[in-house]
């Protein structure tokens, strides 16, 4: 089973298209979990009406979305973490089955957008999650970084055919360092640690 990490604050109409073009073409329904600040009920209702499982947060803006996916993260039970937007629509049916069924040895599945390569929707297997022993780095954009950690370590798989249409503008202003040393430096030890758990015995 696939879950869906998706944080979202004050769109729910656009929460309810993401997540429903989400069911409506996977062969088998995947868990969408869902986070909402506290002070938003419109969005703790919407994503409750959807069947979402709701984790309600306190609020910490864009600049804190890790914190939003590891929260989600937590609470995942399938076996492959997507991350996800409210402003994203899943174009591909089947989309589920592609992404579990990638070759051995991904333990990232990469779904192309209309903003690749700047926004991408990866789902990291729940080992590589389970051998990091957390699913956020320090850095809003826990996309790209499980992007490059798979691109490092070799395990990341570009599903082909799957295809997401992401409706919102790249925002220059919101990059938040993630390429200076700390970031990086954060990036190489968590790739060698990926690369250390996954190499061949023998």
């Amino acid at each position: 089973m696939i879950s869906v990490l998706l944080p979202s604050r004050g769109r729910a109409e656009l929460l309810a298209r993401s997540a429903g073009s989400l069911k409506d073409t996977a062969v088998q329904a995947p868990e969408i979990l869902v986070a909402a600040d506290d002070d938003d009920p419109a969005t703790v209702r919407a994503a409750r009406q959807l069947g979402a499982r709701v984790q309600v947060c306190q609020r910490a803006g864009y600049a804190g979305l890790h914190l939003y996916y590891q929260q989600l993260a937590a609470l995942a039970t399938g076996d492959w973490l997507l991350i996800w937007n409210d402003d994203a629509t899943m174009m591909t049916a089947g989309w589920d089955v592609l992404i579990e069924t990638v070759p051995a040895g991904v333990l990232v599945a990469d779904v192309p957008s209309t903003q690749s390569p700047l926004c991408c929707f990866p789902a990291i297997r729940r080992e590589a999650v389970t051998a990091l022993g957390r699913f956020s780095s320090a850095n809003p954009h826990v996309d790209t970084f499980w992007q490059d950690v798979g691109r490092a370590t070799g395990t990341i798989f570009t599903v082909t055919g799957c295809f997401a249409r992401h409706d919102a503008p790249v925002k220059p202003d919101q990059a938040y360092g993630f390429y200076e040393p700390g970031h990086q430096a954060e990036l190489t030890a968590c790739a060698d640690i990926i690369r250390a758990a996954f190499a061949p015995v023998g």
